[in-house]
């Protein structure tokens, strides 16, 4: 019945085609907005898994109670993506209102999926027990956790952070996911910890060989993202084995929520973490269960 509404009345108004007929208009505008391609890259994933199952339906036909069904299956299984499609599902029917596809956004009135807290925030005490653990490898164990809490970057930035990224007396980042820009002053000091950003790179350039990336193998090679992600989880359960195996113990990224939590009162942590929104910032800053923007250091 919807390949004959798609192929009869579908020809004289878009509301009687097919979801999936939407679904490549939308994802060229997607992919041609102005948004860094990681982005680009799970949108369109989360898309094809809507195309998948709602694909066949007839736009004018796509009911609130079909999107809820939807949503809710995913959640029972994955809850934080089922979070992620019901806002690219609105996002979707927007855009096809706008375009003149349909009237009425099917998606609007579901209401927001409640998924639970995943992981443990990581705690200044975790850190140092970790750190403690590697402290004297000559590796880039303990190299990892420095940068990543001195930098409160994402692992995909910590990967691409090259001696070569120093100059005018800052560490100059272009943040993957995002494109933000940022210049972080090598006199940056963390007092929690004691260090400084600077001593943290010197710390980076004397191991290994061919010091280019600040994080490589012993040959010199660059690390991936995963490597990197992997490597701090084995870190976390050498120094916590209590914590092996858990599904909510912290991750690598949870060192951003831990940055940001220390520098907060010290530098501007929404200019640092990258974000544009406060209010994501301001997630960050929860504890929960426990041109260049140069950042600007309110305290030394």
């Amino acid at each position: 019945m919807s390949f004959i509404l798609s192929n009869t009345l579908g020809l004289v108004s878009p509301k009687y085609r097919n979801l999936s007929e939407w679904i490549a208009v939308y994802k060229a505008i997607v992919n041609t907005g102005d948004r860094c391609q990681k982005t680009k890259e799970n949108r369109n994933r989360h898309i094809d898994d809507i195309n998948c199952a709602l694909g066949a339906h007839t736009l004018s036909t796509i009911r609130p109670c079909d999107i809820s069904q939807y949503v809710n299956s995913e959640s029972k299984i994955h809850p934080q993506k089922a979070k992620r499609l019901l806002v690219e599902l609105r996002c979707m029917f927007n855009a096809a209102m706008e375009n003149g596809w349909i009237d009425i956004n099917p998606a609007i009135s579901i209401r927001t999926v409640k998924a639970p807290t995943l992981r443990q925030r990581l705690t200044l005490e975790m850190w140092r027990k970790m750190y403690l653990s590697v402290y004297d490898d000559d590796n880039w164990n303990r190299r990892l956790l420095t940068l990543a809490l001195m930098t409160g970057q994402r692992r995909g930035d910590l990967v691409k952070m090259r001696f070569s990224d120093i100059h005018d007396g800052c560490l100059h980042i272009t943040q993957e996911k995002t494109g933000v820009k940022l210049a972080l002053p090598l006199r940056l000091r963390l007092p929690a910890v004691s260090m400084s950003l600077a001593f943290v790179i010197k710390d980076c350039f004397h191991y290994a060989k061919n010091p280019d990336y600040m994080l490589r193998k012993s040959t010199g090679a660059k690390l991936s993202a995963s490597t990197l992600s992997y490597r701090f989880e084995c870190i976390r359960d050498a120094a916590m084995p209590e914590m092996t195996g858990s599904h909510v113990a912290p991750s690598l990224h949870e060192c951003r929520s831990l940055a940001a939590r220390l520098y907060n009162g010290v530098v501007d942590t929404q200019t640092l973490l990258g974000h544009t929104n406060p209010i994501m910032t301001a997630l960050y800053l929860k504890e929960r269960n426990l041109k260049n923007n140069e950042l600007k250091v309110l305290e030394i």
